[in-house]
């Protein structure tokens, strides 16, 4: 529901997002954040919300079902790590996020994951997913403009980076 009154809420600047975008602002959703971008939300009775219209995804709940899994994907030559928990899979996207080393993508046959629009990145990963991942978070503050030298507590956020990197990709168990 909230989805709903979100994107409602946004409808009037739609094309004021729509401008930001071809000026290359920054925007960052995560979650189920990224299908209000997107045409629409299909529930489980047929149904549909209408999204932003900005993306080509589309969603379709399921609410009885819950899809987690632990994320290991490729952002560039990044390795991204984190957790996935939701009860909607996306169809329709045309420039994905990551692709996905494992677990599970936009819906259980994808191999890619979240979309990005010049600098609008949308990602159903959680983590939190910069704090996860310092050389996503790096790259992100890059495109910012944020002139820096060192993140904040960086040693032990590469070092829990690469635990769990490790974990991952040794490790690795889906939950779904």
């Amino acid at each position: 529901h909230t989805q709903e009154l979100v994107i409602e809420k946004l409808k009037p600047y739609k094309k004021k997002i729509l401008e930001l975008i071809e000026k290359n602002v920054l925007f960052f959703l995560s979650g189920n954040a990224l299908e209000i971008f997107g045409k629409y939300i299909e529930n489980e009775d047929g149904s549909k919300v209408e999204g932003l219209g900005i993306t080509s995804l589309y969603a379709k709940r399921d609410m009885m079902h819950r899809y987690n899994s632990l994320f290991l994907g490729k952002f560039n030559d990044i390795k991204i790590v984190g957790f996935k928990s939701s009860f909607s899979q996306s169809f329709g996207i045309e420039e994905p996020l990551f692709k996905v080393i494992k677990g599970i993508g936009l819906n259980k046959e994808s191999n890619v994951e979240g979309f990005r629009i010049k600098n609008v990145f949308g990602t159903y990963v959680l983590g939190p997913i910069l704090v996860f991942n310092p050389f996503f978070a790096k790259y992100i503050l890059d495109l910012l403009g944020v002139k820096y030298k060192k993140l904040e507590l960086e040693e032990e956020l590469m070092d829990c980076y690469k635990d769990r990197l490790e974990e991952f990709e040794n490790n690795f168990t889906k939950f779904d």
